[in-house]
């Protein structure tokens, strides 16, 4: 299965365009403060966020929340609980971010038959 999604902006002339994805980074990374990289997400949003609206939730959904947070939940032993909250804050303030300038959408197709 081929799980793909695609992020539209919201106050654009032509909203019915997916904007690239690297476009997103970068104006993470200038919301965040941080350098662009072309080698890296920023704050590994792409891997959080990313993951979770591919997997269908959406952008706007407060389950995206939930979900998050349950991302974040410690796991015994391995890291510190202050370095997981600050990670969690990290990523929620990028949600709320993204959830300002873009909507997502996303599907899954059976991989083709060989």
């Amino acid at each position: 299965m081929s799980v793909v999604f695609f992020l539209y902006p919201i106050d654009s002339a032509d909203s019915s365009q997916p904007v690239h994805l690297f476009e997103v980074d970068r104006k993470i990374a200038k919301f965040m403060g941080v350098e662009f990289s072309t080698e890296h997400w920023c704050c590994n949003w792409y891997n959080v966020i990313g993951f979770l609206v591919a997997m269908g939730s959406p952008l706007e959904s407060e389950k995206m929340i939930e979900k998050i947070e349950e991302w974040y939940e410690p796991i015994s032993g391995l890291e510190k609980l202050e370095d997981r909250e600050a990670a969690k804050q990290e990523m929620l303030k990028i949600l709320n971010f993204m959830r300002e300038n873009w909507r997502s959408s996303s599907y899954r197709e059976p991989w083709a038959k060989m």
